[in-house]
């Protein structure tokens, strides 16, 4: 009888695994973000919908599993995948922000390329890729607001000084510091 029950649970715990694990490919596979498996030859094994789309956009081909990573890449990133999956083969991690020009258009992707290990062995690449070219824009704009803002506040008679909250200075623009005397 426990062997039955034990059984009956081995089995409920196996079906509960395989739920989550479609759950899982479900969510990568529909993410806007790009994952890629490679095989050591660094030949795409799998792949998402996300990469899928990137290919198409930058580089103007749809992948299939078994191409070269430098078929479904743009050119201007084959030099940097090069070196970052050498990298990778050797056991390290790489992250960085990747540019890939696009017709009248610059994108931004923050890109891993990681080794995927079976016991010791390294067997696969996985590189995954989001596209952050919205935060760059943000922050570029951000960055000329503040440049302008400080050419302002530098430039004006207007006296400014900031305080924080225990009453020191962390700010002060030229009108003010004309008119302080040192001590």
């Amino acid at each position: 009888m426990k062997a039955e029950q034990f059984g009956t649970k081995a089995v409920v715990v196996s079906g509960e695994r395989n739920h989550y694990q479609e759950l899982l490919e479900a969510v990568i596979h529909n993410s806007s973000d790009n994952f890629v498996l490679l095989d050591k030859d660094l030949r795409v094994v799998i792949f998402n919908t996300g990469f899928q789309q990137f290919s198409e956009r930058f580089a103007g081909v749809t992948p299939k599993p078994g191409m070269a990573l430098k078929e479904v890449t743009p050119l201007n990133r084959h030099e940097h995948n090069s070196t970052n999956l050498s990298k990778a083969l050797a056991g390290e991690s790489v992250k960085e922000l990747a540019v890939v020009p696009v017709q009248n258009e610059t994108a931004y992707f923050e890109v891993a390329y990681n080794p995927v290990y079976s016991g010791s062995e390294i067997t696969h690449i996985a590189i995954s890729a989001m596209n952050v070219t919205d935060r760059i824009q943000q922050e570029e704009k951000l960055r000329i607001f503040a440049e302008n803002l400080s050419i302002i506040q530098d430039n004006t008679t207007d006296q400014y000084v900031l305080f924080d909250v225990n009453g020191l200075v962390t700010f002060f623009n030229k009108s003010f510091e004309s008119h302080v005397q040192p001590r």
